[in-house]
């Protein structure tokens, strides 16, 4: 199926994407991202060009205790120059704890801004996204927005310092010796040009990702099926599969673990070469009195503490690639299309349910013969229906439609008589429930697995709802009632118990028309028969469509509909003794 991602030139693999590929909509994208951040990333800058300022004191310090303060003997002075230096180191300090201090404050305001935008992103993506794409996947582009906020601060903070700190060093070498600020120039030059031609396997980059979601996906896999695992005795298989993921893993890690350590150890060398020639050159410069000897100290102590900073602007490279291919990705998937426009959340139309009707309709999935080829029905307020059809005839595909989860290739739907095209996908859900048959159950309370989010959610509106419908009597015999956390790894319900939360749910939502899909098929006979009742005292005052292949369910329909090689038979009056 197809996955919507953008296309890529055929000699880059898929996932890589060369630094050199021009689309400048996506670093506008950034770039926007980076201008609310603007007043904090400044001040970052201003105190990181005053702490490296700072740093240089003690360089200047060691000059001038050998070259002025020693030979003049001039305690005083010997003793301000100490104040001064502790004054300079102690400001120096402080400067960054403030620094520290803004820098956490920034990678904090950008997470809260990434990963809620993420979220909103994913959850209003259409359902058709997700049934082309696993939760590894997905987990994939959650690492991506948390890795844009890491090469951020890379770049902001390390990357920033650590430049301007060679730039100043430059700058400071050249006010005692022209000659070895050039030699400093051209050694950092030399290292990041070199490190920079170094050949990269870019095919890695995608594999690696492949693989890492192959990882997650067996993790998952095994921890979400561990009882069945157990039932077949199978847990040595699945270690095997595992460890054989695992060792693929690390050979593509150790290839580029080996293009990183081939270009530190480059930088390294040049690095050692470039302070060799630094203090041979002053060291040359001091026998020809062009240098004193306190100035000569000062020269290589700052070339060492240098050596550092140029060692890792060498890995500036491989931090553009992962930005440039992070980017990429993350602005490709910020562009693919909402389900619906925003605006139609915002605007709730209020529809009063009359009628539901479906003229012709037509569905397959991609890549799939036609599932539905020719279904009409009708459904109008206070009716309820049956759809009966053998496992995979399109049942339960036919609700999901209803619910504009799907778009049909052909056919009308219409809700009032309007077409169902022309009523926003939020009202439209916003007036009907759905009962699946796996009723999902997520972490929280029970009270919040019933209220969903609900505009009138209030602890006494959900008990006393739950009295007056006779949920009461199943719920308040779990260990903490209402309050009882369910979930994974919390309380764990029985299936029955999971679909009569579920028709709490759609109940507690007061809907016009409700869907449900085997709403009973694993309730025992207590729980069925006062499912059954319920429904019954209500269907008068709104719309059914189920699902079943029970007689004592499917006595709660007014008609019913059998699924036949993608078609409806004709309705007929179904009446049992």
């Amino acid at each position: 199926m197809s996955r919507n991602t953008p296309s890529i030139p055929a000699e880059i693999p898929p996932g890589f994407y060369s630094f050199s590929r021009k689309n400048p909509a996506k670093w506008i994208w950034v770039s926007k991202l980076m201008k609310a951040e603007a007043g904090i990333i400044i001040s970052n800058m201003f105190l990181g060009l005053c702490i490296t300022t700072l740093g240089f004191s003690i360089a200047i310090f060691s000059q001038l205790l050998i070259d002025d303060l020693l030979p003049t003997g001039n305690q005083q002075q010997l003793f301000i120059g100490f104040i001064i230096l502790l004054l300079s180191l102690t400001l120096r300090s402080a400067l960054a704890y403030f620094r520290r201090k803004l820098l956490f404050s920034q990678n904090t305001r950008i997470n809260i801004k990434i990963m809620p935008a993420f979220l909103s992103l994913v959850l209003n993506l259409p359902k058709s996204y997700f049934d082309t794409h696993n939760t590894p996947e997905l987990l994939s582009r959650l690492d991506e927005h948390k890795g844009l906020q890491k090469i951020i601060s890379y770049l902001t903070d390390l990357l920033f310092m650590d430049l301007l700190f060679i730039v100043l060093t430059t700058i400071f070498l050249a006010w005692y010796s022209t000659a070895a600020a050039a030699a400093l120039f051209i050694g950092v030059f030399l290292v990041i040009l070199v490190n920079f031609n170094l050949k990269i396997p870019k095919t890695s980059q995608p594999d690696m990702s492949q693989i890492y979601e192959a990882r997650q996906g067996q993790y998952l896999s095994i921890f979400h099926n561990i009882e069945a695992i157990k039932n077949e005795n199978a847990e040595d298989h699945f270690i095997a599969k595992t460890e054989e993921i695992q060792r693929n893993l690390q050979h593509k890690k150790e290839r580029l673990w080996q293009s990183e350590n081939k270009s530190m150890l480059i930088a390294d060398f040049l690095s050692i070469v470039l302070i060799v020639l630094l203090t041979g050159l002053s060291s040359s410069l001091r026998l020809s009195q062009e240098l004193k000897t306190g100035e000569l100290v000062a020269i290589v102590i700052t070339g060492i503490s240098v050596i550092p900073a140029i060692s890792r602007s060498s890995q500036v490279r491989l931090k553009l690639e992962e930005l440039n291919q992070t980017v990429e990705n993350i602005y490709n998937f910020s562009c693919l299309k909402p389900e619906y426009p925003q605006q139609e959340k915002a605007d709730l139309q209020s529809i009063n349910f009359q009628s539901l009707q479906v003229k012709g309709l037509r569905f397959c999935f991609p890549d799939c013969p036609p599932l539905l080829r020719d279904v009409s029905f009708r459904v109008s307020a206070g009716e309820s229906i049956a759809l009966l059809g053998e496992c995979g005839s399109g049942k339960s595909t036919i609700l999901a439609i209803l619910q504009k989860l799907y778009s049909p290739q052909f056919g009308l739907i219409t809700l009032n008589e309007q077409c169902i095209n022309h009523v926003s996908t939020p009202s439209l859900r916003n007036m009907m429930a759905t009962v699946p048959q796996e009723v999902k159950i997520f972490s929280g309370t029970l009270m919040d697995n019933i209220a969903m989010g609900s505009p009138q959610q209030s602890p006494s509106s959900i008990i006393e709802f739950c009295i007056n419908t006779g949920f009461h009597h199943f719920f308040q015999s779990l260990p903490q009632g209402y309050l009882t956390q369910i979930g994974e790894g919390k309380f764990k319900l029985s299936s029955g118990q999971k679909q009569l939360v579920g028709i709490a749910r759609a109940l507690y939502r007061k809907p016009q028309l409700l869907l449900l899909d085997e709403v009973t098929a694993f309730m025992d006979t207590n729980m069925e028969k006062f499912t059954l009742e319920l429904l019954a005292s209500l269907k008068k005052n709104m719309a059914i469509i189920l699902l079943s292949h029970k007689t004592e369910t499917i006595r709660l329909a007014d008609r019913i509909y059998v699924i036949k090689q993608g078609q409806l038979e004709d309705p007929h009056k179904f009446i049992l003794s």
